[in-house]
């Protein structure tokens, strides 16, 4: 596939998904609607390198 816009936002969505957080909590804390959440988690999860995905999540569990 091609490059997917990975922004600022779209990050943050994944990164509080990475911490557990269910979609309508990542939805009221974004402002968006959880549907729309759960798509950019799929997209990201979909179109994202691997490895970016693991270095995110591996950030995540350091805060823990």
């Amino acid at each position: 596939m091609g490059s997917y816009n990975f922004t600022k936002q779209r990050k943050k969505v994944y990164q509080l998904h990475a911490e557990g957080k269910f979609f309508r909590d990542i939805a009221k804390e974004m402002k968006i609607s959880a549907t729309r959440a759960h798509q950019i988690v799929r997209r990201i999860e979909e179109n994202v390198p691997k490895e970016e995905l693991d270095k995110i999540k591996a950030s995540v569990s350091k805060r823990k």
